[in-house]
């Protein structure tokens, strides 16, 4: 038996409906070079690798061999669709355990979405963060045109199309005590980017923005320079959509990467250089608390570990580097699924996720 998890990431993917979505212009992509391990000996990710099974209690569904592509690690969102929709909820035996998804990839350079746009950065905060809207699924499909409300519940905009005004879901609690999220966070987000603040990197997609005003602490206006046909696709929760604390990242400036604060499924724990990140589920996502109690981003660098990892169920997913037919083969032999398709089931070449009981 197969269980089709999806590509993607969209709001849906976390939000506990089970759905999930793709932006096509998302997989266009830049890659950073990794140190080898130089075997799966060769550094405590190749050491647990070839031990296999990691000492952590998974449930069932985590037991699965599942393979994700290195297109820009956006299948990962799509796993949070599964941790996240009732389906996943574990057998009875299982539900005392403690429930950790591991993961094989990169280790990430920031955990501040706007300040990078490598794979595995892109892949990973989509845990931590949304934004303001997520793109809308049709008939079972994702649709790439057309989005739905995420932290923003609804939204107009003036006859011209210059003026929009999005009234925002309440009582949407950020990580680690930060407050609830306001009008004032989302004004924030944005105009860190447009100022260009020390690293940021998206200010080119958001541009056509004039100027943001609070109008009060669950309401806040876009007026652009003019009118813009793909606005509410620029409002979608990836790299410059991303809503943070804006308490947070005032509090720790520079080393906000490593602290970082948003409203989604996930919190950051923890990062151990060179080994993996932590990230634990958050109590008051407003979706509902993810059935998955943490996860673990392992820095792996080289594809051979990752698929001796995956062999020997100390990885759930991963993301190899190069996809080539020596890959395919033990993928397929160890019993993990690759998916080429892309949205809404149609044959892209964009790359997906299965998850194989």
């Amino acid at each position: 038996m197969e269980r089709y998890v999806g590509w993607g990431w969209t709001g849906a993917a976390a939000g506990g409906r089970g759905r999930a979505a793709l932006n096509e212009a998302a997989l266009r992509r830049r890659s950073r070079g990794g140190a080898p391990l130089g075997g799966p000996e060769g550094t405590a990710a190749g050491r647990a690798a070839g031990k296999g099974g990691g000492g952590e209690a998974s449930n069932a569904m985590l037991s699965r061999r599942t393979l994700v592509l290195n297109t820009i690690g956006l299948g990962m969102a799509c796993f949070v669709t599964c941790l996240l929709g009732s389906w996943c909820l574990p057998a009875p035996a299982e539900a005392a355990k403690k429930r950790i998804l591991h993961f094989a990839s990169k280790e990430p350079e920031t955990l501040d979405p706007h300040t990078s746009v490598l794979g595995q950065v892109q892949a990973i905060v989509r845990f931590v963060y949304r934004g303001l809207t997520r793109f809308a699924i049709q008939d079972g499909k994702v649709t790439t045109t057309d989005v739905e409300p995420d932290l923003a519940e609804s939204w107009t905009t003036s006859d011209d199309g210059t003026v929009w005004t999005f009234k925002l879901r309440k009582g949407v609690q950020f990580h680690k005590g930060f407050g609830e999220m306001t009008a004032e966070d989302v004004q924030f987000s944005f105009e860190r980017q447009i100022r260009r603040s020390k690293g940021m990197l998206f200010a080119q997609n958001l541009e056509v923005i004039k100027e943001i005003t609070v109008v009060d602490p669950y309401t806040v206006q876009f007026t652009l320079k003019a009118y813009d046909p793909i606005f509410l696709l620029r409002m979608v929760g990836y790299q410059h959509g991303y809503i943070v604390s804006k308490k947070a990242a005032e509090r720790f400036g520079d080393q906000f990467g490593w602290n970082p604060v948003g409203t989604g499924p996930f919190s950051f724990d923890k990062h151990l250089p060179r080994e993996k990140v932590i990230l634990k589920a958050h109590e008051q996502y407003y979706f509902g608390r993810p059935q998955i109690d943490e996860v673990h981003w392992f820095d792996v660098p080289e594809d051979a570990t990752k698929l001796l990892g995956l062999e020997k169920g100390t990885f759930d997913i991963l993301q190899p580097e190069v996809v080539t037919a020596d890959v395919e083969a033990q993928v397929k032999k160890i019993g993990a699924v690759l998916d080429k398709r892309g949205p809404g089931g149609q044959g892209r070449g964009a790359p997906g996720l299965y998850v194989c009981t």
